[in-house]
């Protein structure tokens, strides 16, 4: 060991503390990720019958899946304060919202499954420029449904699920407008 240069004395020192620090890092996985457990999704959505729930909005009024019998609806599941979720919101409304505007037979519902203040919730809404209904305390719908934030799920006209997202919501905006326009035609 004596005849090691400067430099591979300081690399022997080092080593282990690298080693050290990679495996900390690949423990915790992505540190800047605000998702929650990824919840198990069952593969065939086709024959399941939505859960009805009801649950304060935004703008005060009481809302469940039952007032939308015979339309279309997407379930935005959503953490007020969740950085994918801000993002995909504006990209909801651009996709799902804006081009069925016209449209009765159609509903988006936005439902925040970390359980923020009215203030948090308005300040989503603020930020990301949405204008469908922001649903409050949606925690155990989120359970019920077998979701996380940042996931969409679609009901049909007849009250099953017929789309349910497994990545982010950006992620599934075209498969998810896809399947929408798929049930408006029938």
């Amino acid at each position: 060991m004596q005849y090691l240069t400067i430099f591979q004395k300081s690399a022997l020192r080092i080593t282990p503390i690298i080693l050290n620090i990679m495996v900390t890092l690949v423990s915790f996985g992505p540190l800047s990720s605000c998702k929650k457990k990824e919840a198990v999704i069952p593969a065939d959505t086709a024959k399941t019958m939505a859960t009805d729930f009801k649950l304060k909005s935004l703008s005060g009024d009481s809302l469940g899946l039952s007032d939308y019998t015979n339309k279309v609806v997407v379930l935005f599941f959503f953490g007020y304060s969740c950085s994918y979720c801000k993002a995909s919101a504006p990209e909801i409304q651009a996709n799902l919202v804006v081009p069925y505007a016209s449209r009765t037979d159609y509903a988006v519902l936005g439902l925040d499954v970390w359980n923020g203040l009215n203030s948090a919730v308005e300040a989503f809404k603020n930020s990301t420029g949405v204008s469908f209904p922001l649903m409050l305390n949606a925690s155990a719908v989120g359970s019920d449904y077998g979701t996380t934030n940042d996931r969409l799920i679609i009901v049909d006209q007849t009250g099953y699920i017929r789309f349910r997202g497994n990545q982010g919501a950006i992620m599934d905006i075209d498969a998810a407008k896809q399947k929408v326009n798929e049930l408006l035609a029938k």
